[in-house]
Order: structure tokens, then sequence, then C-alpha cells
């Protein structure tokens, strides 16, 4: 065998191994900037219908450099009716107020209220429920003072604009009217409570929690006193008919009273009350609940009886 025979398979392993370590000396291709944050951002206030307003959107990369990406982002508008926003430009839709965000790479932007009002008045955002309960769908929401109004949404959602006051009145059928005057806030949550209804004979029973109605008792005995957190019962009655209304609740360190036209009462013992009612009203407005002067805020499981005694 020649010399020449063993030298060939050597030197094509060595170009082998010599392009392999060629290859490992190329440098790796630079990383792309990634984002590193989004801020959003939008006017306050649109005062017309019908206007559109430009939204900034600008994210932030690791390479220190930033630009606006708000028509290429996803944007989220929890109340639709008012502001429709399409390749980062929001057109105004009707009068109120909604929070929007937007979404780009994986980021979510922080939440930005925008009111859609005429200088010199304002928008209110706010929910419906049942105390102890989630949103309340159904609830007609209006300002007496404009007469706009609007009835809260699948999740009890509402919004008003152009507005110069802060009466609101809620109504839904089966449920309390109720009227409250708003402070300024970023979003609010309004309670309605469903009408309960009492007969001689019948016995109820009903909780009373720290987040139920606030109500000022016609017939309280100390004037401006207030049954807050408060239940109140509309009891039929036949006029001239004695009823005894009897209250045993749990758990017995909790003091509550009830209220009706003859004034305010309390407990007869620990968990106790007992009240003799003659009237010549065909409906009696009852109140169960807690004085908030001395309240221990906290829930309440109230059993509610009502006798007929004679006449």
């Amino acid at each position: 065998m020649t010399r020449s025979r063993f030298l060939a398979p050597a030197i094509v392993a060595l170009c082998v191994v010599l392009t392999s370590c060629g290859d490992d000396n190329v440098p790796p291709s630079p990383r792309a900037p990634q984002v590193s944050r989004i801020q959003a951002i939008a006017p306050p206030t649109i005062a017309s219908i019908g206007d559109t307003v430009k939204l900034s959107l600008t994210a932030f990369y690791t390479d220190g450099t930033s630009k606006d990406v708000a028509a290429g982002a996803a944007w989220t508008v929890d109340m639709p009716s008012v502001l429709r926003v399409t390749n980062g430009e929001a057109t105004a839709l009707s009068f109120g107020a909604t929070y929007i965000r937007a979404r780009f790479d994986r980021f979510t932007s922080a939440s930005i209220m925008v009111q859609v009002t005429p200088p010199g008045t304002f928008a209110i955002l706010g929910g419906t429920r049942e105390p102890g309960m989630s949103g309340l769908p159904g609830v007609t929401v209006s300002n007496p003072t404009s007469g706009s109004s609007m009835v809260s949404d699948g999740n009890g959602s509402f919004t008003l604009g152009a507005l110069t006051d802060r009466t609101i009145l809620l109504q839904k059928a089966g449920y309390e009217d109720a009227t409250y005057t708003l402070a300024p806030d970023d979003f609010v949550w309004l309670a309605v409570q469903r009408m309960i209804h009492m007969q001689p004979g019948d016995t109820l029973s009903v909780q009373i929690a720290p987040h139920d109605m606030d109500y000022a008792p016609a017939g309280a005995t100390i004037p401006g006193e207030r049954c807050s957190p408060c239940k109140r019962i509309r009891l039929n009655n036949t006029p001239g008919t004695r009823v005894r209304v009897t209250l045993k609740w749990t758990p017995v360190n909790i003091a509550l009273k009830l209220w009706n036209d003859d004034g305010t009462f309390a407990a007869t013992s620990p968990g106790l009350i007992e009240r003799d009612v003659l009237s010549d009203q065909t409906e009696l407005w009852l109140y169960v609940g807690q004085s908030p002067a001395g309240a221990k805020l906290d829930y309440a499981t109230v059993q509610v009886i009502v006798t007929k005694i004679g006449l």
C-alpha cells in the first residue's frame, strides 16, 4: 500500500475538523428588542356625541426605544354604548363614562376613565345590586333634574352623563325605590332592596347584613334616628286589628331595634323584641335593623313573627 493512500483519509478528516471549528466562531444573531412595558393615555373628557379623539399607547422596548402602538393594540371598553375604539381612535356614542384599557404584546395597560359630557357637566359610572348579592340588571337609573335615564345592564352597570347634580333615583318592579345623592367617585355601587310583604299569621326569616339599606323611619322616637343597616317590611293589615310583632335573632349580642309608626323599640331580652300594634292603616311599615350610633355591624338572622291577637 502506498503512502498516499494513508494520507488521503487523514486530510479529509482534518478538513472536517477545521470546518467545524470555523462555524463555532460565527457570532450569534442579535436578539430583537422586546416590549418591557406599555403606557396608555386618553383624554379624560369628550365634549360631544360623535366626536373622535386619538388615543395614545406607548410601547417601551428593552433597547431603550419606544413607539406609539395604539392603532395595533386590542382595546377593551367597559361600556360600549358610550365609546367605540377603532384603530386607536375613540368615538363618542352617548353621554356617560366608561373605563378603557389596551393590550399589546403580553401587557395590559392600566384602566382609564373617559367621560362623554358637555363642558360644565359631569358623568357618573356605577352599578346596582341587591344587598348581599352581585350586580342587579334591569334597574332604571334616572336623574330627575335632567330627565336622563338608562336601565342597568346584565352586570348591573350603568352610566349617565350631561348631569348638573348628583341625585339618582333607582326603580325596579318588586323592589323599593331608592334615592341617592352621590359624592364624586370613580365607580359607585348603589343598593336596592327587594320588597318584603307579610300579613298576620306569617313567619319570615330575614338576614340583617352590614351592607344593607339605610332608612329614616318616619315614626322614630329620636328625631333624625336612622335604621342602618336595615330591612323594611310591609305588613298588610286590617284596620283596627291588633297584631303582635315578635323578633327573634341570633347572635343575641347584636343590638337590633324595631321601628314603626308608634316609635322605636329595643330588645325586651337578648335576641328578642315583642311589640303589640294597633293601627287603622291598611299597610304598616316595619323597620328592623340597627341604629348606627351604637351598632356593632355584623350579620344577624332574624325571625319575624306576626300574630293576630284580636280586634
